[in-house]
């Protein structure tokens, strides 16, 4: 049984990292890692930033399950993730996890939209949308062929059984 939240389910088994192939067809994925305009965050204005993420956002359709994720690492090394969902009918679904200490933002960010997805196998939405502030992330997951770590291939393996009810957006 996993419990995150207030939440409890059974995790349901996803597409096997090694059943994937180079020529697996992602088509009802898409991975942007773009703002509506080029916007570096360490020289953007924070109010510019804001002003962007609402853009994308409000043009998200009101059907489609949201979810929110973020990594984070502190300057003494202490580590986590959060996920912020809301679905449709109202549910919203929050998650925050400690990560083991001097774990990279970068896996912490992967953490979280792990847990993000694990969250959304659960739901029958034709559109999933995965907002990150984590670029990075996004160009991983993007180059999935050459993902060779355990947890970008447990992602994967996740993304692919999304997308065979699903469109699943990165954003």
């Amino acid at each position: 049984m996993w419990k995150r939240g207030l939440l409890d389910f059974n995790i349901e088994p996803c597409i096997p990292f090694s059943c994937l192939t180079p020529n697996t067809s992602l088509d009802r994925v898409s991975f942007n890692d773009q703002l509506l305009s080029s916007a570096p965050k360490h020289t953007q204005h924070p109010e510019m930033m804001r002003q962007l993420s609402l853009e994308l956002i409000n043009n998200i359709p009101s059907q489609a399950l949201v979810l929110y994720t973020d990594g984070t690492k502190s300057d003494s090394g202490r580590t986590g993730s959060g996920v912020y969902a809301k679905a449709e009918d109202g549910l919203v679904f929050r998650c925050r996890f400690r990560n083991p200490d001097n774990c990279s933002v970068f896996r912490s960010e992967l953490l979280a939209i792990r847990e993000a997805l694990n969250f959304a196998l659960h739901f029958e939405n034709s559109d999933i949308y995965v907002l990150t502030d984590s670029k990075s992330s996004i160009q991983y997951l993007k180059n999935w062929p050459e993902i060779r770590e355990k947890t970008g291939q447990e992602v994967v393996s996740k993304i692919a059984t999304l997308s065979q009810k699903s469109r699943v957006r990165f954003q």
